[in-house]
């Protein structure tokens, strides 16, 4: 709705190509329950469509746009670290032109964050040689999840390393444009 204005179902549509895992899509339900909050917040409005626009084909779906107070909140939280890679995931398959540099800081502070936690992690004692000297069950447990957490780490920072050249190329090819 930042880009153009729409309706539910098509935004719900959207919403269903994003590149990001099941758990983190929202439902339809969710969808229209969030399209009534914001627009009870005042974010988003109700929208004319254009005679012409395929939108005014459907006269029973309201069409909502992005109100000048909606577009702040937008630009306010696209400037708020991700909480997460899969929240990083989302945002990037929403962004605007705009948001690419902001993205690519991001992707580089997370991927830094990622190699640091790996360095922590990757100097744990093997769990086996900990078993065979008598440590402590609990212990010898904890670091073999550290072992394999440190690996899904190190295999997300270079995904982060990967997806911050690629952002960094399209917001080169963007400023081309």
């Amino acid at each position: 709705m930042a880009r153009e204005p729409a309706h539910g179902y098509a935004l719900y549509s959207e919403i269903e190509r994003w590149p990001v895992p099941d758990q983190l899509r929202p439902g339809r339900s969710t969808v229209y329950r969030h399209l009534e909050r914001l627009n009870a917040d005042g974010l988003i409005a109700p929208h004319a469509p254009a005679a012409d626009s395929p939108a005014s084909r459907h006269p029973d779906r309201t069409i909502f746009a992005a109100t000048t107070a909606g577009l702040a909140e937008l630009d306010r939280h696209a400037r708020t670290p991700p909480r997460s890679f899969d929240d990083l995931c989302v945002r990037v398959s929403v962004a605007r032109p705009a948001d690419l540099p902001i993205l690519i800081a991001f992707a580089a502070d997370l991927e830094q964050l990622s190699v640091t936690r790996f360095q922590e992690w990757s100097v744990t004692p093997e769990p086996l040689a900990m078993a065979r000297r008598d440590a402590p069950w609990r212990t010898v447990l904890r670091t073999l999840v550290a072992k394999y957490q440190a690996a899904d780490v190190a295999a997300q920072a270079t995904v982060l390393g990967d997806l911050r050249a690629e952002l960094e190329e399209l917001h080169a090819l963007s400023r081309d444009a």
